[in-house]
């Protein structure tokens, strides 16, 4: 009886293994953003800052895109199918710069004119909510999860950017 399961069994347990291998290496390793070379995928600019910038895996593009702005990220979802092609998407906590899931993240969303960021989406993310609390506190903003967010993005795409000021 036991020779019978022995053969099932092993080809279950070498399915398993090689799905499990075909996922660790489905998705190439994150990089690391080259700050003042690599360009924005929604707007084009050059990324200059680590506290705003945001990453994410798109399945359709077999690529990481890059972000100036959390903003910019967020919409790119949306125009791109949805955050259900991506995988593996990344903000960097704005006090302490370190790469954070952005579906853990809490995000602030403000004013433009008192949480500046390169596309004036006024949009920052945090890792601790006791941090983002305090920070939503000082700038009159709200605080957000990454479902909250990207539903708000969802139905006031044309607000994203509103506060968006053309230097000349």
């Amino acid at each position: 009886m036991a020779q019978k399961l022995f053969i099932p069994m092993f080809f279950i347990v070498l399915g398993i293994a090689l799905t499990l291998y075909y996922i660790y290496v489905s998705t190439p390793s994150i990089p690391e953003i080259k700050y003042g070379e690599d360009r924005c995928d929604y707007c084009g600019m050059v990324i200059s800052e680590k506290k705003f910038s945001a990453l994410a895996y798109s399945l359709d593009e077999e690529r990481w895109v890059l972000f100036d702005d959390i903003g910019g990220l967020f919409l790119y979802i949306i125009e791109n199918g949805g955050r259900n092609r991506f995988k593996d998407i990344y903000v960097y906590d704005y006090n302490s710069e370190e790469r954070i899931s952005a579906y853990d993240a809490y995000f602030v969303r403000g004013d433009p004119d008192k949480i500046w960021t390169p596309m004036s989406s006024g949009i920052v993310a945090f890792e601790s909510r006791v941090e983002a609390e305090s920070f939503a506190e000082q700038v009159d903003g709200k605080i957000y999860t990454f479902d909250e967010l990207y539903n708000w993005v969802y139905n006031n795409m044309d607000k994203v950017f509103q506060g968006m000021k053309m230097e000349v």
